[in-house]
């Protein structure tokens, strides 16, 4: 199949595999730096989850340039054609990869693959494209649902010149929290590089992050154990990880996740014991990885999506994160208008929306 945009028509195909894609889904993700755009974030992907509902995408150029990838995902087949991006909701962030002066070829190219004019009609329901990315208005796609995705842009301070310029009260906070805490309970800071220990230390994560929630968190679900953990793996080969373990007392206490890709510290979760819950202990370990990304001259701290405020007092941009409807022309206007309403309705109504539609 083709397509033609302002940059010339481009040839879209089908791959079998993530090997067939995998020197050029590298190059592209050099320029695209987004951790979860990264081949190897693909790869631990398929590796616990499989690739059986999977459509892997290939965009190039007429002279075999490739261009972008897509990972989509059949959601369902009736009564319309619904995709996803693969993978969406466990990555915090969607959307094809691809240099950013080739988005528009690339938006362009994936609209009509989801909706061929000899075909049933189809939707793309995108949970996590980035409005910095600008995929909304490049797909023609009305966005559903907003949430913050928080940003801390480091600049050329260090970490003792940005402390300065916060308030008096965020500076004793953030200083007495971590004072009392070495003084009282021995607080002590372990960064997690051997390889042999880090299925261990996942499983302390994993058990601290479940006391804490009592099953009022999915984020460590058995599939997000399985991903992150075989993710994890691979990004301490690369030299990505980022894992912080604050221990008090002699014992694990809290552990900060995260990984630094792309120049970017990229923080995915906190997980704590909840009887040190009214000595802060997770401000502190995430306070402790943020001295860290000014220490390692990244050039942002990424909180990913969602409105804690802990998020926010480490913030001053926000990325945009949005759910994308991309409907297709040939889909009778009802039919779009009640898809969207379904999304935008009351929260039990659009959980059971979700829930049937696998989301």
């Amino acid at each position: 199949m083709a397509t033609t945009s302002k940059s010339g028509p481009l040839v879209v195909d089908e791959v079998a595999s993530l090997e067939q894609v995998r020197d050029d889904w590298h190059r592209l993700a050099g320029v695209d730096t987004d951790l979860f755009r990264s081949y190897e974030w693909a790869q631990a992907w398929e590796a616990v989850a499989g690739a059986h509902r999977r459509l892997l995408l290939r965009f190039a150029e007429a002279d075999g340039t490739v261009v972008g990838i897509a990972r989509l995902t059949r959601l369902r087949s009736v009564p319309v054609r619904l995709y996803g991006f693969e993978g969406q909701g466990w990555a915090n962030q969607v959307g094809p990869v691809c240099e950013p002066r080739h988005r528009a070829a690339v938006a362009d190219a994936l609209r009509a693959v989801i909706s061929p004019r000899r075909s049933r009609p189809g939707i793309l329901l995108a949970r996590g494209l980035m409005h910095e990315d600008g995929w909304s208005g490049l797909l023609g796609g009305e966005v559903v649902k907003r949430l913050p995705s928080p940003v801390l842009r480091l600049g050329e301070q260090d970490w003792e010149q940005w402390l300065a310029a916060r308030s008096k009260n965020f500076r004793q906070q953030v200083g007495k929290l971590e004072r009392r805490l070495e003084r009282a309970h021995g607080l002590e800071y372990h960064q997690v590089t051997d390889p042999a220990a880090l299925g261990g230390a996942f499983e302390e994560m994993f058990a601290l992050h479940d006391a804490r929630w009592q099953g009022g968190s999915t984020y460590f679900a058995p599939l997000g154990r399985a991903v992150h953990g075989a993710f994890g793996r691979i990004a301490l080969e690369r030299g990505w990880l980022r894992l912080w373990r604050a221990d008090l007392d002699g014992r694990p206490a809290a552990y900060w996740l995260g990984y630094f890709y792309g120049g970017d510290y990229w923080s995915f979760q906190v997980a704590r014991d909840p009887a040190y819950a009214e000595q802060s202990i997770g401000l502190v370990v995430l306070t402790h990885a943020v001295r860290c990304a000014f220490a390692e001259r990244a050039t942002r701290f990424r909180h990913l999506s969602g409105t804690q405020e802990y998020k926010l007092r480490f913030a001053n941009e926000d990325a945009g994160h949005e759910t994308v409807l991309v409907t297709s022309r040939y889909l009778a206007p009802p039919g779009r208008v009640a898809f969207a309403a379904g999304l935008k309705a009351p929260a039990p109504v659009r959980a059971q929306l979700e829930r049937r539609l696998h989301l």
